[in-house]
């Protein structure tokens, strides 16, 4: 999922922003915050000064990415999160439910994952690192290549493998996955 797939577009959003740029320009600028316009039919009318506009403006944007960003950040995992469980469940991983959790044991299901005193063998879903490790991803891989009989999706997976864009090789299995279910 890139950035630019999702929109907010949302009035009470831009309201937020606009106080907090209004705040802290009104906080930077005390009294010569406001000025009277001098545009024509504007006469008396009380606006930012242009030097407060101009750090409005700056604030606004600066805001607007920030809090875009980590709300883009946030669906991006939560994403994330639901596809690593869905490969661990394509890839045989057992669940294991504690609490108000639930672990996947990912010994025995991917090479990487070995025995060992010091050895983790549990995973919860933001552990899982299928979609950034090489390691954990080409199992998946390989197991996509032994299963169903749609050839258009293998060539799909080996179009990805080409560009050697984990990212690419990812999204691909996980249309796989999530049309063999």
């Amino acid at each position: 999922m890139k950035l630019n797939d999702i929109r907010i577009d949302n009035s009470r959003y831009m309201e937020c922003v606009d106080d907090l740029a209004t705040q802290i320009t009104e906080m930077n600028f005390g009294a010569d915050t406001y000025g009277e316009s001098s545009e024509v039919g504007q006469e008396g009318v009380l606006m930012f000064t242009e030097e407060a506009q101009d750090y409005y403006n700056e604030k606004y944007d600066e805001y607007d990415s920030l809090i875009y960003e980590g709300i883009i950040k946030q669906i991006k995992s939560n994403k994330m999160k639901n596809d690593n469980k869905l490969i661990a469940e394509f890839m045989g991983a057992k669940p294991l439910v504690l609490g108000g959790s639930t672990e996947y044991e990912m010994y025995g299901v991917l090479d990487c994952i070995e025995d060992g005193e010091n050895e983790k063998h549990y995973f919860i879903d933001d552990e899982m690192r299928f979609h950034e490790s090489w390691d954990w991803l080409i199992p998946v891989v390989k197991k996509c290549f032994c299963t169903g009989d749609n050839t258009f999706h293998w060539d799909d997976i080996m179009d990805a493998m080409c560009t050697c864009d984990i990212e690419k090789v990812y999204q691909v299995v996980l249309e796989f996955i999530k049309n063999l279910n």
